[in-house]
């Protein structure tokens, strides 16, 4: 005979999975707040404005009515956290620029660039305030044109140029579930892409207006300096460490670090801002502890704290404050603060807080790769090393040399097989492959990414106001030029089996000969 289901069992049922979350509650808040933009971004059409304030209003007066009674408010908390998820996401979106229409013959424009961006061949700019014709008012979104090859143009941030232009709006996904160059148009601001058909001419040379500005100014200063003092790939691999930009790296080594499972060290993120403000602090800490005076009356581990995370901070905004160093510099917010206050640093908690962050502030990115790869592998190093704390403790024993040298080296195994096994099913998901190589790879490239190549880029930072970078681009460029060289698909060629093909006008499928069924010409199945 059933017992019926009554609220008093739901209740206990409740109280169980309250009481066996106890001091985790927190990321199931994340989790609500992400299903909240999930139904935004999966709506066919736009709810009304007023949707997601009553939803939020409604949410907030269930938790108050029900705050008394521990189910019921834990209840109330996840619903308050999915409305406010949906209610930022459709902020978001009605915030955002207005689309517009661009004509689809070529044009004459003129607009202020926004940023210079190095490309294997050629350059590429953003331009703001774009004028398609002089008594037309200025487009409201930016306009990013391909410079033709050999156009030696001198532009900077703030110029007015005039560029004569074929236009073209974002493209739609190639096929359903497809990368949806469209939807992240619409939420960065871009409006439509062009290619140059004559040189760029500069009409007027300006400075930089506004903090942003200012930075994007750097960041291709940077890029132009690294280009110079240290060409070829490896400089466009150290110059994506150091800003961000990944424009200028040939799609043959991109393609090679994407396969061996390296594609994490040209995203900014965890593992590059861990190391500065690790260097950042290390050397603050160490200063101040060479004077008597200050090692004894000044805090100095909380001042290099902070010194390591302003660090941090700076190289955010030179990077263009991506999702990867958002999540980052958040997290590292929450370590420093905890290693003030003398608490535990990375915890489930701390991802979680750094991932309602980014909802907040970025919403549509929780559809990217980037905030989905980046986010699971972080997951899987925390609740990994969480669960085989106790076993790595066994491990050391008494502290021997030998004993470290094995938990390092464990630590680093298993650090590679958490975060890539984590991430795969995203990287499947959206490049239709999966790294079959990313323990390897990263337990030769990382720890030289670690210990060689983010230290000299550090010091490149350090040297460039003075002028002799060259003194450490060589050597990074020796480091970089190693890491790629873990990659053990580097050398051997790739051989296509899928016999989709592409033609001049439109793209054709035929059965793929691995899936034995039809596939559009970005073969998922196949791998090269």
């Amino acid at each position: 005979m059933q017992i019926p289901f009554t609220a008093s069992r739901l209740q206990t049922a409740m109280d169980r999975w309250i009481e066996a979350e106890r001091g985790r509650f927190v990321p199931w808040l994340a989790v609500f707040m992400g299903i909240g933009v999930c139904v935004y971004l999966a709506l066919r059409a736009e709810p009304d404005i007023w949707i997601g304030p009553a939803s939020v209003g409604l949410a907030a007066l269930c938790c108050v009515a029900a705050w008394r009674v521990r189910s019921l408010r834990a209840a109330a908390l996840c619903l308050l956290a999915a409305a406010a998820g949906f209610a930022s996401v459709q902020y978001e979106s009605r915030t955002a620029l207005p689309l517009e229409s661009v004509p689809s013959r070529a044009v004459v424009l003129t607009g202020r660039v926004a940023g210079v961006e190095i490309m294997p061949e050629g350059r590429r700019v953003s331009l703001d305030d774009v004028r398609l014709a002089p008594d037309l008012a200025p487009l409201a979104r930016t306009i990013r044109v391909r410079l033709r090859n050999g156009d030696t143009a001198d532009l900077a941030v703030g110029d007015l140029v005039r560029i004569r232009t074929l236009l073209r709006p974002p493209a739609s996904p190639a096929f359903p579930g497809a990368w949806d160059q469209q939807r992240e148009a619409f939420f960065s601001g871009l409006g439509a892409s062009g290619t140059a058909l004559n040189p760029a001419e500069r009409l007027e040379r300006n400075a930089p207006s506004g903090i942003a500005a200012w930075f994007r100014a750097l960041r291709d200063e940077v890029n132009r300096r690294i280009a110079t003092g240290l060409p070829g790939p490896a400089g466009a691999v150290a110059a994506a460490m150091m800003t961000g930009t990944q424009t200028a790296i040939p799609v043959a080594n991109r393609n090679d670090l994407r396969d061996s499972g390296l594609a994490h060290l040209l995203s900014v993120s965890g593992l590059h801002v861990a190391v500065v403000m690790g260097l950042v602090m290390g050397l603050v800490r160490t200063g101040m502890a060479l004077s008597e005076r200050a090692a004894l009356h000044l805090p100095v581990r909380t001042i290099a704290a902070v010194a390591g995370l302003t660090a941090g901070a700076l190289y955010m905004a030179l990077t263009g404050m991506q999702v990867p160093i958002l999540r980052s510099l958040a997290m590292a917010a929450l370590v420093t603060l905890a290693l003030v206050a003398g608490r535990r640093a990375l915890t489930l908690r701390g991802l979680a807080l750094a991932v309602i962050v980014i909802l907040l502030v970025a919403q549509h990115e929780l559809a990217g790769v980037s905030m989905q790869m980046s986010v699971s592998a972080v997951l899987a190093l925390i609740a990994g090393h969480e669960a085989l704390r106790p076993r790595l403790d066994a491990l050391r024993g008494n502290g021997a040399w030998w004993r470290r040298t094995l938990v390092s080296l464990a630590a680093l195994v298993l650090t590679s097989l958490f975060a890539g096994s984590a991430s795969a099913p995203f990287g499947a998901h959206h490049f239709g492959m999966t790294q079959i190589y990313f323990v390897v790879s990263n337990l030769v490239a990382v720890p030289l990414t670690t210990a060689w190549v983010m230290p000299a880029v550090l010091a490149t930072f350090l040297l460039m106001p003075l002028g002799p970078e060259w003194l450490v681009l060589t050597p990074l460029g020796w480091g970089v030029q190693l890491a790629l060289g873990a990659n053990p698909r580097a050398k051997t060629e790739r051989q296509p089996i899928c016999t989709a093909f592409r033609t001049k006008n439109r793209m054709q499928t035929q059965t793929c000969r691995v899936g034995r069924q039809l596939r559009p010409l970005f073969c998922c199945t196949c791998v090269p």
